[in-house]
This record gives structure tokens, sequence and C-alpha cells, in this order.
């Protein structure tokens, strides 16, 4: 079968999965949703990719359990060939979604900002043939290019974090749970969407990564990873901005970046910090789109991904521009939708198929227990 899933390592599977993890958490947040009754996501942030790193680890567990070399497989072994057929697809939307709306807000920033006389198409013409290459090409360069890719994003968040120091001030911070503790618990529930898709798409490429347990290991260590640096990051605009200017701000962090750069020697800089954050967008995007892909063709038996990357492709490309063209009321209609809800497109199919799996094991084990 040509799957394209190839081999990589651990250092390439925590690449790849904390830049989709960092990616997702710090530029996915919609503001309003967010900011507008108080800034709490410094507290919220690193507890949404925990909560996401549990149920990563107990579908992980229940894979263990079964035997299961990939997600597919599990939901196969444990629901049967047509409920996890049914299963795949809400799983295939998160992962496409997930992947897309970081892609989207860069395409806004560059559109607003640098690209100003260029449409939205003359800019995706320039993203998604990328997106596609690197898919198209499976795991091996997925990984690797996140290898060589990672630590020039982390040194450009610290060197904004770093730089806009001078500016904190601890009040800015009030109140410390936003709109009060339901409001809380409900966003911090919510925004598992931003970090479910990464972790689902580990558990689909698990024969990649050399097995279940080695894809433990990688997305436990990639989780704690993005909740160190979305918190940090979240703190560090916390610092900077009240919450009533983060509700009406666009992409916080660069402006944070682009304020600080203009007051030094490096005034074009924010241009090139926001093309290397866009870059890995780009790669949390492909990862995305092949792991997607290959749920796809495991589910409906496929014997070759191609067919599916470029039929999601398609698909992807299709969804992005109508969220870019589409008229501002019923484009934050969605957007309250997906932002409050999205996050059971994932944890649904994961966390029914692990139960299912768990207990299902338990009742083969009865018998022989009892013969024993």
């Amino acid at each position: 079968m040509k799957y394209k899933e190839g081999r990589i390592g651990i250092q390439e599977g925590i690449a790849v999965t904390a830049t989709a993890l960092c990616i997702n958490g710090v530029f996915s947040i919609d503001p309003e949703y967010a900011y507008s009754k108080g800034n709490s996501t410094y507290l919220s942030l690193p507890l949404s990719a925990l909560l996401s790193l549990c149920l990563f680890l107990l579908v992980a567990a229940a894979m263990k359990h079964r035997g299961a070399d990939s997600l597919e497989g599990l939901m196969r072994g444990s629901l049967g060939g047509v409920l996890s057929k049914v299963f795949a697809i809400p799983l295939m939307l998160a992962l496409i979604i997930g992947g897309i709306v970081p892609i989207i807000q860069f395409v806004e920033l560059l559109h607003g900002i640098v690209y100003s006389n260029s449409g939205y198409m003359e800019i995706l013409a320039f993203i998604i043939p990328i997106i596609v290459i690197i898919a198209w090409q499976g795991t091996e360069t997925i990984g690797r290019v996140a290898k060589c890719y990672v630590w020039l994003m982390l040194a450009m968040l610290v060197i904004v974090v770093a730089s806009s120091a001078p500016t904190y001030e601890t009040y800015r911070l009030y109140p410390i749970l936003g709109d009060g503790a339901a409001h809380f618990a409900s966003f911090t529930a919510s925004q598992t969407f931003s970090f479910l898709p990464p972790l689902t798409a580990l558990l689909i490429t698990c024969r990649s990564m050399h097995g279940v347990e080695h894809a433990q290991r990688i997305g436990l260590s990639a989780g704690l990873v993005a909740a160190l640096v979305c918190g940090l990051t979240q703190l560090s605009i916390s610092f900077v901005y009240t919450y009533q200017t983060l509700a009406d701000s666009f992409m916080p962090l660069y402006k944070i970046n682009f304020l600080n750069l203009a007051e030094s020697h490096f005034l074009r800089f924010d241009k090139l910090f926001a093309m290397v954050w866009l870059n890995g967008a780009i790669i949390s995007s492909a990862f995305s789109l092949y792991a997607a892909s290959l749920l796809y063709a495991g589910s409906f038996s496929q014997k070759d991904v191609n067919p599916s990357i470029a039929a999601l492709s398609s698909i992807t490309l299709g969804i992005i521009l109508t969220a870019l063209n589409m008229a501002p009321e019923k484009e934050k209609e969605i957007r309250y939708l997906f932002t409050r809800y999205g996050a059971l497109l994932a944890a649904v199919p994961l966390a029914v198929t692990a139960i299912i799996s768990l207990i299902k094991k338990k009742k083969e084990t009865q018998p022989n227990e009892i013969s024993h």
C-alpha cells in the first residue's frame, strides 16, 4: 500500500507535534471570545493542553491494550467497519479545520498588512501548494522539515516575549479568572479544539513513530512543551495589554512584535517574524492534511493515500476561500459554533472509541480468567 508513512525518530515526532500544538494554541484564539469579559488565557490554554493530553494518553493506552498500531486500527477493531467509518468523518473534519484556522489567520494578516494590494487567492497561491507538496511526501518529510524549523520558530517567539518585557504591568492580568469560574471552565474545555487535532494526527501516524509506545512519549513531551509555550506566550501578552484592548486586537502577538521592533533598528523584521510563524502554520496544516488523508485511506480501504490528499486538498482550499470571502455576520456565527463546540468533533469519537475498546478488552479476557 502506498501510504508514504516512512519512519521518523522521537526528535522529529516531537518537533512536528509540538510545532502543530504551539501554532494552534497561540494563533487559533478568537479574541472576542477569549478576552471580551476578562483574560484568563495564560491559565486556560495550559489546562486545555493538559486536558487534551489526558484524552490522548487514554486513547494510546487503549491502543496498547488492544494491540492496535494506529488510531484507524483501534477504531476498526473496537467499533467495526461501518461505525469506524462514521467516526472517521468528524475526526477528518476536526483535522482539516484545526489545520486551516491558523492559515486563515495568517492570510488575513498578510492581506491586511503586508500585501494589501493582493487578493486572498493570490496569497493562497503561494501557501496551499507548499502545504500539499509537504503532505504529499508523507511523514518523513513532514517530520524532518519540522525538526529543521522548530528551533527558529521558538527563537523568534523568545525574542518577541523578551523584547516586550519592559512594558509588562501586572495589573493588566486582572480579573484573574476573567468572567468567573463558569466562563473559565467553558473556555478551557472549548480550547481543547486547538490541541486535539495535532494529537489525533499523532495517533493516526503511530506506525511512522515506531509504534504506540514511542508515539505516547512523543505526545507527552510535545504536549508539555505546548502547555508551557502557550502559557508563557499568553502571560506575556496579558502583561502588555488589558483585556479590553485584546478583545479588539487581531493576532496580539504580531501587534506586540510590530510595536517593539518599530522602536528599534529592526523595523522590517516584524514581517520576517510573521513569515517564520506562517511556515510553522504550513507545517502544522500539512501534518493535519496528511493525517486526515491517511485516516480516510485506512478507514475506507484505499490502497493509495495520494487520491485522498488530492481530494482533501481541494476541500481545504474551498473551506479557506469560503471563510475568507464570507459575510462578516455569517462568519461570526460559524466561528462562534466552532470556537465553542468544535472540540466535540474530535473529543467524542476519541473518548467513545477508547472506552469501548477498554470495555471490550475486559469482556474478552473474562472467559479466559474464569477457565483458569
